[in-house]
């Protein structure tokens, strides 16, 4: 099916919200190319909400092409395609909202990331709620799900779905932009969701090769 398609993932020079993207194809073992803003203020309108990522999904025999915006969107249409979304409708809900929860922990961190509070008192300050509060929260019930399936490395059962990916992404990204959020010693079960994902030869590749953005 992809040996006629040709996908473009269109997003700036770094990892961010498309590196989820990028992971899903790698994992896949489907290629994809990265396009960039040359000019993004006068790009922006091209795009249909105005923002990135996008993915153009190119038909290479009949020339057609499909634009698709917005992470999640592109997320699992991506899942679907490669089968990383389970067939049972209630197990793929269930992976969704992990995917779901894990973006609601990245926006928080994101946010502190990005756009802190103004003033170093209240940026540290916001840190230490994020620490103390939003952290242990995640833990969790992060861990609920991983107990319930016997902490054996997978979120359900025992084969990789959207929900070990989204964790791997997430974590791969940002532990060492803000290391206190993803302390391998405070979250020794996803970790081991993490470190298997690592270990799939293809992710085990990409992580070792020049595809790999730096930030």
């Amino acid at each position: 099916m992809t040996a006629s398609v040709q996908y473009t993932v269109c997003y700036f020079q770094m990892r961010g919200r498309a590196e989820l993207i990028r992971t899903i194809f790698e994992y896949a073992g489907v290629k994809y190319e990265n396009k960039y803003p040359v000019d993004w203020k006068a790009e922006k309108e091209s795009a249909p909400f105005g923002q990135l990522p996008v993915l153009i999904i190119k038909d290479t025999t009949t020339g057609k092409e499909e634009t698709i915006a917005q992470t999640h969107a592109i997320v699992r249409y991506l899942a679907t395609l490669f089968g990383l979304t389970p067939s049972d409708p209630i197990l793929a809900a269930k992976v969704d909202m992990v995917g779901e929860s894990l973006d609601e922990y990245a926006q928080t961190v994101l946010g502190w990331y990005f756009q802190p509070p103004a003033g170093e008192e209240a940026k540290q300050a916001a840190k230490v709620q994020i620490v103390k509060e939003t952290v242990p929260a995640f833990i969790k019930y992060q861990n609920k799900l991983l107990a319930a399936n016997g902490n054996n490395g997978y979120y359900f059962g025992t084969e990789t779905t959207m929900a070990d990916i989204g964790l791997f992404a997430l974590v791969a990204n940002w532990n060492t932009k803000f290391p206190e959020a993803f302390d391998r010693e405070q979250m020794p079960e996803l970790y081991k969701v993490c470190d298997r994902v690592a270990k799939i030869p293809r992710i085990a590749e990409y992580l070792e090769s020049p595809r790999l953005h730096a930030l």
